[in-house]
């Protein structure tokens, strides 16, 4: 899995500097969800291999462009919240994402124990090296296949309304810049509207020390 992802980093690289990072999620997601719905098919004991190793080498591929642009986009944060607060702290940002990770990574292991609970895996078969019953297979199926397909549906519902394309980091770092006194003359009303979709804070409202104190 590390080599595929390693690949699909390579592949997504070069499409994320043409496109975007949104672009390159909106490509690699469907490439996952691709994996997971055809694994679903041979999730079951005694199912084929080679189709396994291909939905595998899709997850990935997919997995990589992934999460090559969400890393891309948590880089980019730093000048939001520097364009929000006056206050380039990309320390802070970064330690917030690895916590949310830590949080996000807990919950998942408590969740899959819950799901597995209730598609009836049993500990003392797995103890005595028995298979589980079908239905039970079917569940595991369904917990690996469809469980991480609704959360790759959600990625792209997100990617279609997150508001930092190319165009918009631009117009951030131009506003950064100005703020600073690097660059002359007024925003455009353009520019004025971009900084509050991306930020969700009134123009006027920007560039506020205080908030970093808060």
């Amino acid at each position: 899995m590390e080599e595929k992802k390693g690949v699909g980093m390579l592949i997504f690289g070069p499409v994320m500097t043409k496109t975007s990072k949104r672009a390159t999620i909106l490509i690699a997601a469907p490439v996952r969800l691709i994996g997971f719905f055809v694994l679903l098919f041979f999730a079951h004991e005694g199912a084929a291999l080679l189709p396994i190793l291909v939905c595998t080498a899709f997850l990935g591929i997919g997995n990589a462009g992934t999460l090559t642009a969400i890393f891309a986009i948590m880089a980019d944060m730093p000048d939001v919240d520097e364009l929000i607060t006056g206050v380039r702290r990309p320390g802070t940002v970064s330690g917030m994402a690895t916590f949310a990770r830590k949080i996000s990574s807990g919950m998942s292991g408590f969740v899959i124990g819950v799901l597995l609970a209730l598609a009836g895996y049993n500990e003392e078969l797995a103890a005595a090296d028995l298979p589980q019953t079908a239905a039970t297979q079917t569940g595991i199926g369904m917990i690996y296949s469809l469980a991480p397909a609704v959360l790759v549906v959600a990625l792209i519902c997100f990617s279609l309304v997150f508001p930092l394309s190319g165009k918009e980091f631009d117009v951030v770092k131009h506003e950064i810049a100005r703020r600073k006194g690097e660059e002359e003359g007024a925003a455009s009303e353009e520019e004025r509207k971009i900084c509050e979709r991306v930020t969700g804070i009134a123009y006027d409202k920007l560039w506020n020390h205080a908030a970093s104190e808060e």
